[in-house]
């Protein structure tokens, strides 16, 4: 179990990188498209 749960923490911090990622970048283009 300490195994899985250290490997489901994992995968989501990988997660929680790529959604803040591509967060920024919608953000940077809304931005962009307003300027």
């Amino acid at each position: 179990e300490k195994y899985s749960y250290s490997e489901t923490r994992v995968s989501e911090a990988g997660v929680a990188q790529i959604v803040s990622r591509l967060d920024s970048l919608m953000f940077g283009d809304q931005l962009k498209g307003r300027n």
